[in-house]
């Protein structure tokens, strides 16, 4: 079917931007959470407890307390958003959603892209507004639904968007999350050497769905030789160490 000429930039510029899409298109419950979430101060919880623990006759034990407050806060809203960044993953998926970026590095004159739903899957800079994915690297990323986008075009959903940029080499993978997920459990101290290679993969695919969830779906993705081929050399490592 012939696609339809349409200006790019209009889209663009009535999107969302990516740090601030998972609020927008959250359902109303998460929006009262998340809004319930920011009403309370970390460093006030803190500052406060740090000032009960002094008149303690044990501080410290109050000085931890104070702290543990403050993190169980912060804990939470990172839960929330969480939830609310894979629910954004959901929709781009399902087509509800449709984010557009540019080239990176964006030149004067440059033209925004509709990005397809598979460079969701890679590597999300949700704060700075970047999605790398496989060859390509796209900037000032932005959210837009797709009943406004046709609201906006007058199309109907047997209509199109413009032909998207195609990858220059590669394929979808999500090795480099898997990569910083093994890290980070390393540097967390929950690598057993008397356990198994696969007694670790939970750890890691728990890891994912809190800081990568499109990269985790489901409780058993990724897959166990996907993990192994990564963690492997990681794990060997650690047992000579």
């Amino acid at each position: 079917m012939t696609r339809l000429p349409v200006d790019l930039m209009t889209l663009w510029n009535s999107a969302r931007a990516m740090h601030s899409a998972p609020v927008a298109f959250a359902p109303a419950g998460w929006r009262d959470q998340w809004t319930a979430a920011n009403s309370v101060s970390a460093l006030e919880a803190f500052t406060n407890g740090v000032e009960s623990a002094k008149k303690l006759e044990t501080p410290m034990e109050g000085l931890a307390t104070a702290l543990q407050g403050s993190q169980l806060i912060l804990s939470e809203r990172q839960k929330i958003m969480a939830e609310m960044r894979n629910n954004i993953l959901l929709y781009i998926n399902s087509g509800a959603l449709v984010g557009f970026g540019f080239e990176a590095p964006r030149r004067l004159g440059d033209t925004p892209h509709e990005l397809l739903p598979e460079y969701w899957l890679e590597k999300c800079d949700w704060d700075k507004g970047e999605i790398a994915a496989q060859s390509l690297r796209f900037v000032e990323v932005r959210v837009l639904s797709r009943t406004k986008i046709e609201q906006l075009l007058g199309l109907n959903s047997s209509k199109h968007l413009p032909e998207q940029i195609k990858p220059k080499v590669g394929r979808p993978s999500v090795r480099q999350d898997i990569e910083d997920a093994v890290r980070a459990i390393i540097d967390e101290g929950k690598i057993d050497t008397k356990a198994s290679m696969k007694s670790h993969y939970p750890l890691i695919r728990a890891w994912l769905r809190q800081n990568r969830p499109a990269s985790a779906p489901t409780s058993e993705k990724p897959g166990n030789e996907s993990l192994r081929r990564v963690f492997k050399p990681h794990f060997e490592k650690v047992k000579k160490l």
